[in-house]
């Protein structure tokens, strides 16, 4: 099982949700991933708004079969916007999250024996 550490970090944006990707390189298949949300940090740009909506969001994909070996890519989708229910105020921000992923294990399990009986 691997740990790996990472922020995303939002640069100033207006609009609806905001993405960003990486991905984690590794020299053996693996098996399961997912991306452990650790905190963040908010804020509007020009001004001071109140919190209407926030979505943090990360999703992660396995590619066993990558060119350059297996890796694990996470996406991070940002928003935020105020109460007026519009996407019209610039936002900030960082996303700290923890990638856990583990190895497919390379011993296969026992075959069984057919059932005499």
């Amino acid at each position: 099982m691997e740990f790996r550490n990472y922020t995303f970090e939002f640069e100033a944006h207006k609009g609806g949700p905001n993405y960003q990707q990486i991905r984690f390189g590794f020299s053996k298949p693996i098996a399961q991933a997912t991306a452990i949300l650790q905190g963040y940090a908010v804020r509007f740009v020009d001004g001071d708004h109140h919190f209407g909506q926030l979505q943090i969001k990360l999703d992660t994909a396995i590619v066993n079969n990558a060119p350059d070996g297996p890796e694990v890519v996470v996406t991070g989708t940002f928003a935020l916007r105020d109460w007026s229910g519009n996407w019209d105020d610039r936002y900030a921000g960082s996303v700290n999250f923890c990638l856990i992923a583990t190895e497919q294990s390379p011993f296969r399990p026992p075959l069984l024996a057919p059932a005499v009986g």
